[in-house]
């Protein structure tokens, strides 16, 4: 039980933190956050575990061992457990439902954070508070089969609702706007919807201006942070959370979308020339 109290204390300190609001409560609150849901997993992985097996799902290092019928069985062994990646690996295997989309999301603005440091402020970190909110509530009630009021307690849970309502709001409204551009590409236009801010890591990004089809000098704009994101750097990133690693690598060449779409340095609009007039030989001095 200790392992779910400590998912609960952490996201309850996420929040906290998060309401705060100065910078260096605001980056802990994304650690805080990213940790209290990843423990939300491994309960779920322990309480799977097998009786008397040393909590092997949760486990990195497992290992057989015969009991005392001779039946081999696996167990897990030391006390290291396991990362995001065994995490998916293991809820694919044993069909443990949960968003990993806004999992991931909360994943890339701690390592934003981490990394680069990135311009965090209260209003670009809502889409975290959204998103653990939305996985916590959907989680804890269909696998945990607890009821997540009751565990994060009142205030937080009013706290984690009252952001979500207007985020996904706010969210809703910049999806409307992207969807409505025409971007020339079913790979552009399903990558923009998953961009996230290079400044601030939040995901309310919309045109930053009354764009109706796709052109060369646009600008994405973002609502946490009013940081603007030109085409040379959305572009890239857009088709390749579209097509994944590996078929945006396959695709990068010079004939490649991002390479269509893709203003070059020092490109201008330039009229085609015309053609030249034909002459008569008596027009000619």
């Amino acid at each position: 039980m200790n392992l779910l109290i400590n998912a609960i204390e952490s996201i309850k300190v996420g929040v906290e933190d998060y309401q705060e609001g100065s910078h260096a409560r605001l980056l802990a609150s994304v650690r805080s956050i990213h940790a209290g849901v990843l423990l939300l997993y491994k309960e779920a992985l322990r309480r799977w575990s097998p009786p008397d097996s040393d909590e092997v799902l949760m486990k990195t290092r497992i290992l057989p061992r015969r009991n005392a019928k001779g039946i081999v069985q696996f167990v897990g062994e030391g006390t290291k457990t396991v990362d995001v990646q065994q995490v998916k690996e293991r809820f694919a295997a044993l069909g443990i439902a949960t968003d990993w989309t806004r999992f991931d999301r909360i994943t890339n603005v701690r390592n934003e954070i981490e990394h680069y440091f990135t311009n965090a402020n209260k209003r670009a970190l809502e889409s975290v508070v959204s998103d653990a909110f939305v996985l916590v509530r959907n989680f804890v009630t269909t696998v945990l089969e607890q009821d997540p009021l009751e565990l994060l307690g009142d205030e937080t849970w009013q706290a984690m609702l009252k952001v979500s309502e207007v985020y996904e709001a706010e969210r809703a409204e910049c999806a409307k706007s992207l969807s409505a551009v025409n971007w020339e590409s079913a790979a552009l236009a399903d990558g923009v919807l998953d961009l996230t801010c290079p400044s601030c890591s939040g995901n309310l990004l919309r045109p930053g201006d009354d764009y109706k089809n796709y052109e060369y000098d646009m600008a994405l704009q973002c609502r946490g942070c009013g940081e603007s994101c030109k085409t040379r750097n959305f572009v890239p990133r857009a088709i390749e959370l579209a097509l994944g690693g590996a078929r945006y690598v396959a695709h990068k060449d010079e004939t490649s979308l991002e390479a269509r779409f893709t203003p070059s340095r020092g490109h201008t609009h330039r009229r085609k020339p015309r053609k030249p007039l034909k002459t008569n030989a008596r027009d000619q001095v």
